[in-house]
């Protein structure tokens, strides 16, 4: 039912198609097509993942770090 998933804090969207998200993510900060991800080697795929992730958080406190001003 994703209550699970609910209760772990994702959103009914992102427990159905975080996948589809993280592939067209990786696409755009590769600069490739979607089809173009399937092919990349797993640890190139996960890196950028990673990087992609750490970016968001950093900017998210450094978005809370300057409104507290």
């Amino acid at each position: 039912d994703g209550s699970e998933n609910e209760d772990a804090g994702y959103s009914g969207f992102m427990a159905r198609f975080g996948w589809l998200y993280n592939v067209k993510s990786v696409a755009k900060f590769e600069g490739i097509k979607t089809d173009e991800v399937y092919d990349l080697p797993y640890i190139r795929f996960m890196n950028a993942l990673a990087y992609l992730k750490a970016k968001s958080d950093w900017e998210q406190e450094e978005v809370k770090r300057m409104t507290k001003r």
